[in-house]
């Protein structure tokens, strides 16, 4: 049975029917386009993860993966963990218990957007946390090094959040969108 294709559909309406080998002209210009813009792009991207880690390092705010194992069982505190569509979780770590010091609840796991960060959508808590504990000039947080995570860091599960909470028994754990984008 074939497909049932409207005669006057919105598209037809809106775009014009472009001949084949227009449309293929067009496809292998983007391609031309696309190849070599592509790598510098993640070539950039990954130079400004490296220099927040960097900077952070400067600043004695870097942790390996195995001093913050230690600190998350030896010390109570909290442990942040930004999550966004198709980028590593950012584990972060400080001493201090952010959940009882909040003006405000942290938005819950179930309602945050990964796919969409950045904006004026963000809930109060994540600029509070973000001004306080995670930015570069401001922040306390201990950035964490998870490329020896040795679990999966991306938050496909729903239940990620009390995945997070038994991994971390001691901590408070708060999950996050990426606030500042320009590091992710």
């Amino acid at each position: 049975m074939p497909h049932y294709v409207p005669k006057d559909s919105l598209l037809s309406r809106i775009m014009p029917q472009l001949p084949k080998p227009v449309g293929c002209l067009v496809i292998l210009a983007w391609m031309i386009v696309l190849i070599p813009v592509l790598p510098f792009h993640l070539w950039r991207q990954s130079l400004r993860r490296n220099w927040l880690a960097k900077r952070l390092a400067e600043q004695g705010r870097f942790l390996s993966w195995t001093e913050f194992l230690t600190r998350t069982s030896d010390s109570p505190g909290t442990v942040v963990i930004e999550v966004g569509n198709k980028l590593q979780s950012r584990f972060w770590w400080t001493a201090e218990k952010i959940l009882s010091q909040a003006p405000t609840e942290p938005p819950k796991y179930a309602e945050l957007n990964i796919i969409f960060y950045g904006g004026a959508t963000y809930h109060p808590f994540s600029r509070w946390c973000y001004e306080n504990y995670l930015a570069p000039d401001t922040g306390t947080a201990f950035l964490v090094s998870s490329f020896d995570a040795g679990f999966e860091t991306f938050p496909f599960d729903p239940e990620y959040d009390e995945q997070m909470k038994q991994r971390f028994p001691n901590q408070g754990v708060v999950i996050l969108t990426f606030y500042d984008t320009r590091f992710a």
